[in-house]
């Protein structure tokens, strides 16, 4: 267990008097009913319930439902049955009347195959009564006897040890790994008290109350959330905190995760998001978490949930990374598929720290030791090979990930903040991100400039850097190479000037013969080959595990609409890496501005390389300002790699007006109980990208001619 005393999070939980201390046991208090409602229904489940059922007993709960333990059967099982009750307050209020309901639950659990092999609690039976001329939907359950809540666990012993961390943890991310990619469901309230949980000898874990659960890609946007628990809610998956119009989606379950996560090593929740008290705030101090708007300040809010996680101490402090990138309030530093984030987390659990490497080692370090001074040539390999293995595993390592809504690449150690224009004549500039792109002729120079904007979690962890980078006009031959300096990280600038100082600006001549439509320059950084730029010292290096030379660290793009084009149009979501793949378009609008509509001229060409796979979209009746589907790329082999090809097609004079490639890889998988899962996923890149987008570009726009 952690030792949590003279820390910030500590002192609060052990200090009963702390002004801001909360009673945790208040998070799960017994709703007080009306018991004539409960006799009531009580009456109505006896009555439609079989014979076989019988010894109806209220089971008081923390939610909106009246929910009963009966015995059923012969050999007297014990189950639990679960109806929905009177709403009590705004929130259940919201909750019932959207449609968060038994009758939802069941539908939901309806749909997943073998709940029971992924921790999922599974529906045994249901039944529909009437009460007052209104139908009464009746879930049942079986009766988890010897099981307490999460919740419960945490309140009886306080913070999980690593091993009982990573056993609870993996399954919970396992449970999600197959409903939300094998079903496209979201369970919307993944808390601590909807999860049962029981050791012995081995953790077991049930995820339960599905009455909030949607599916993928159809939440709509809301002011008020009907999603989580406030100790679990996503902040800037409703309206209420949020600056821009937002929904649940699978960054808002993953938060969800991560948050529970934090708690077991923890030992409880550190921030409240409550919609209905309009508050945001870290839990051990009561500071808000809001600007004067009421909206969520996300500068504050990333530094206090850094400090949070530092709090976790010992071997457990190796999933600090982990836990922030699933909650962190900017979205381009998330996690984008919950595959991402169970192979992030086994990644981090084969590790091994120095203390186990050197349990492991520690007979061989004993007689190194005696062999150094003794003069062994075998001892003194043996422990150079040790140390070696010890100063690898305490490398910070830098993981990269696509992102899905606009097809870019992030990486844990450092982001950046681009500002561009083009000069149009008089007083006339074109500005990102401004507007949400330039406009430009062919010949025009888009000046950018560049700015680190430096990850907490990262600054500790290396010296300053110098990073190879390239500017291109994708499709094109046309690119700018130069070194990339990260300073601490708070600081970048490129490329060298001639006097070899930092200097900020970019500067991209567009070609002469560059297609009307649209066009974007993509911002490359690359992990340097320490062969071929020796400026980085050691010391940095040694910091840092960067995994292979010429991989592409981050990638950005700068929109741009060349000409006139009828229509403008980009993807702005890519949902991959699940049973299905899902893909939305949208067009460059202004910011703030949501009333833009796609063209019907527009033809969608979406092909995958090395395969077969073609599909033609089209804009048919009512035009709305997104498209969006389903689309099915037949099963590939085990790592095979092809790149999505999607081009923008003008209907009436042929010609194409645009494109966006993505590179894809299939994965295919086999769990430990024989099931077996594969689907395309994105792909890492290198220097070589440019190249591929190059060829792919003419080749597209070859069939303009």
């Amino acid at each position: 267990m952690l030792n949590l005393k003279n820390t910030t999070i500590g002192n609060f939980l052990l200090d009963n008097n702390h002004p801001n201390k909360r009673n945790r046991e208040s998070r799960i208090k017994k709703i007080s009913r009306n018991m004539d409602e409960v006799r009531k229904r009580q009456e109505t489940v006896e009555k439609t319930l079989s014979p076989q059922y019988r010894s109806v007993v209220y089971n008081p709960s923390d939610g909106p439902r009246i929910n009963f333990r009966i015995i059923w059967g012969p050999n007297d099982e014990e189950r639990i049955v679960k109806t929905d009750g009177t709403p009590i307050g705004p929130r259940q209020t919201r909750h019932i009347s959207r449609g968060c309901t038994t009758n939802n639950e069941a539908l939901k659990l309806g749909k997943i195959d073998e709940p029971e092999l992924f921790h999922i609690n599974p529906m045994i039976d249901y039944y529909e009564g009437t009460e007052d001329n209104k139908i009464i939907s009746m879930s049942i359950e079986k009766f988890r006897k010897k099981y307490k809540t999460l919740d419960q666990q945490i309140i009886d012993n306080g913070p999980f040890d690593i091993k009982d961390f990573e056993q609870t943890f993996e399954k919970i991310l396992r449970s999600g790994k197959y409903y939300m990619n094998k079903f496209g469901i979201l369970h919307r309230d993944p808390k601590a008290s909807n999860i049962l949980f029981r050791k012995n000898g081995s953790i077991d874990i049930w995820l339960t109350d599905w009455a909030n659960a949607g599916t993928i890609n159809n939440n709509k946007y809301k002011i008020m959330p009907t999603s989580g628990g406030h100790f679990i809610l996503d902040p800037i998956s409703s309206g209420i905190f949020s600056e821009r119009q937002s929904t649940y989606n699978i960054q808002s379950e993953l938060y969800a995760f991560g948050t529970e996560g934090t708690d077991m090593l923890l030992g409880d929740y550190d921030f409240e998001f409550d919609p209905d008290k309009e508050i945001g705030i870290y839990i051990p101090t009561g500071e808000s978490m809001l600007n004067e708007k009421g909206k969520l300040d996300k500068e504050k809010f990333s530094k206090q949930l850094w400090n949070s996680l530092k709090e976790i101490k010992g071997e457990p402090k190796k999933y600090r990374e982990l836990l922030y990138r699933l909650r962190t309030p900017y979205e381009n530093e998330r996690f984008e598929s919950i595959n991402e984030v169970v192979n992030e987390f086994e990644k981090i659990k084969s590790k091994k720290s120095f203390v186990q490497k050197v349990k492991k080692h520690k007979n061989t370090i004993i007689i190194s030791s005696l062999i150094l001074t003794g003069g062994s040539g075998i001892g003194l390999q043996t422990y150079q090979q040790l140390n070696k293995e010890i100063l690898e595993a305490k490398k910070y390592p830098v993981n990269t990930a696509w992102n899905g809504a606009d097809l870019t690449i992030n990486n844990s150690l450092f982001d950046i903040k681009i500002s561009s224009s083009v000069f149009n004549g008089g007083k006339n500039y074109s500005k990102y991100p401004g507007d949400k792109f330039l406009v430009a002729k062919p010949g025009e120079t888009i000046h950018a400039y560049i700015e680190a904007n430096g990850k907490p979690f990262s600054k500790e962890n290396y010296n300053s850097l110098w990073l190879p980078a390239k500017a291109y006009i994708e499709g094109y031959e046309i690119s700018n190479e130069f070194n990339f300096y990260v300073d601490d990280p708070d600081k970048a600038y490129c490329p060298d000037d001639m006097y070899g100082y930092p200097y900020g600006d970019i500067n991209m001549k567009l070609p002469e013969d560059i297609h009307e439509g649209i066009s974007k320059m993509i911002i490359e950084v690359y992990s340097p080959n320490p062969k071929i730029n020796k400026r980085n010292s050691k010391d940095a290096m040694n910091k840092i595990n960067l995994q292979s030379s010429g991989r592409v660290l981050l990638r950005k793009k700068i929109p741009i609409i060349v000409g006139d084009p009828k229509f403008n149009v980009t993807v702005n979501n890519l949902y991959i890496g699940s049973y299905t793949e899902y893909i939305s378009f949208g067009p460059f609008t202004r910011l703030n501005d949501y009333v833009d509509e796609l063209s019907k001229d527009i033809n969608y060409i979406i092909s995958l390389t090395g395969t077969d796979f073609k599909e033609l979209w089209t804009n048919e009746g009512n035009i709305y300002n997104s498209k969006s589907g389903y689309i099915k790329i037949p099963d590939g082999q085990k790592n095979q790699e092809g790149i999505l090809k999607i081009l923008y097609q003008d209907k009436n004079n042929q010609k194409i007006t645009g494109f966006d490639f993505v590179p894809l890889i299939y994965k295919d998988t086999t769990y430990a109980n024989g099931y077996r899962f594969g689907c395309w996923d994105f792909n890492d890149i290198d220097t070589n990208y440019f190249k591929t987008v190059t060829k792919l570009g003419q080749e597209a726009l070859d069939l303009n001619k």
